[in-house]
């Protein structure tokens, strides 16, 4: 039965065709339809990950991008404990936004920006336009996050 391998080889070409051309018709040619399918790249990856960035308020009004090791009381990331190497919730950015408002009480207006993955995309908390140490959410928590 020489057929069969033809057989097989040509169900195939097929199958990966049918994977290459889904993505391809949907971002390149823009066809939407029920029977093209959709392609979606790490659905579930970094859907558990907060990206918090400080920044410290010049005397000419310039931002400058601060540390967060350093402004939570360490000298170097290393030595921070492993459960604040990263925050995984906005509840979590919010106590590590606590804990430097209480290290830097008065000292330096600090702003920030905060987001944290999730299946539908990046979410939005803090877009550094306050002060951060003035923000209800920060100095006076109310569970949630």
């Amino acid at each position: 039965m020489a057929s069969l391998p033809k057989l097989r080889t040509a169900f195939m070409i097929l199958v990966a065709g049918f994977m290459l051309v889904g993505p391809f018709l949907r971002q390149v040619a823009g066809v939407h339809h029920p029977y093209v399918r959709r392609w979606v790249m790490f659905s579930g990856y970094g859907s558990d990950i907060c990206d918090l960035r400080l920044y410290s308020v010049q005397d000419d009004g310039s931002l400058q991008r601060e540390s967060r090791c350093e402004l939570l009381g360490y000298n170097d990331c290393a030595d921070m404990p492993k459960p604040m190497w990263r925050a995984n919730t906005f509840t979590e950015v919010n106590g590590q936004l606590r804990q430097i408002c209480r290290n830097h009480e008065g000292d330096v207006e600090l702003r920030a920006t905060a987001r944290c993955g999730a299946y539908q995309g990046w979410k939005s908390k803090y877009s550094g336009e306050q002060d951060i140490c003035t923000v209800e959410a920060v100095i006076a928590p109310r569970g949630g996050g």
